[in-house]
């Protein structure tokens, strides 16, 4: 969808249908209950002004949803600001990891680069929950499957236990 006025409609159904939205974090702790509710997750791989409008319209009915973001968007402070105003409005905002690809295969660069990328992340949007694979599907690889497999690995799961991977768990 990527029409503002129906992404509203879409959103204004939900609010006038009283459906829980939570945040992919959130969402991890009404998994313990009875609650129903639904998760909206929004990649975000270029256009993050177009992410903050999406996350205003969200907003407007209460709705909120989680955005994973890659992170090369975060060496702009342009971008930065926008994904700040958007972690602002109550949403989530983390990583879209594609660490694996990023590295051909090497889990031991992919692990530095995916720390050293959670640091930026926790230091602007405080505490990070859940995190999102990237998927390329014209990556040519050999010896691992997609970036899926960094957190398949029960290493990498445990080295990073505080984290849920959205797609894994």
């Amino acid at each position: 969808m990527f029409i503002y006025r129906e992404w509203d409609r879409f959103c204004f159904e939900i609010s006038n249908k009283n459906i829980n939205c939570l945040t992919a974090s959130d969402a991890l702790k009404a998994a313990k209950t009875n609650l129903n509710y639904l998760i909206i997750k929004h990649d975000v791989e270029t256009g993050v002004k177009k992410a903050l409008k999406i996350a205003q319209i969200e907003n407007k009915y209460n709705v909120k949803s989680t955005f994973y973001v890659q992170s090369y968007l975060l060496e702009s402070e342009r971008n930065i600001k926008l994904l700040k105003k958007i972690y602002e409005l109550g949403h989530e905002v983390t990583y879209h990891y594609d660490v694996l690809d990023s590295n051909y295969g090497n889990y031991d660069l992919a692990t530095i680069e995916f720390e050293e990328t959670m640091l930026k992340f926790t230091e602007l949007f405080d505490s990070v929950k859940t995190v999102c694979p990237h998927g390329n599907p014209i990556m040519k690889r050999k010896g691992w499957n997609s970036n899926k497999d960094f957190f398949r690995n029960k290493t990498i799961k445990n080295k990073f236990s505080n984290l849920s991977d959205i797609v894994i768990n």
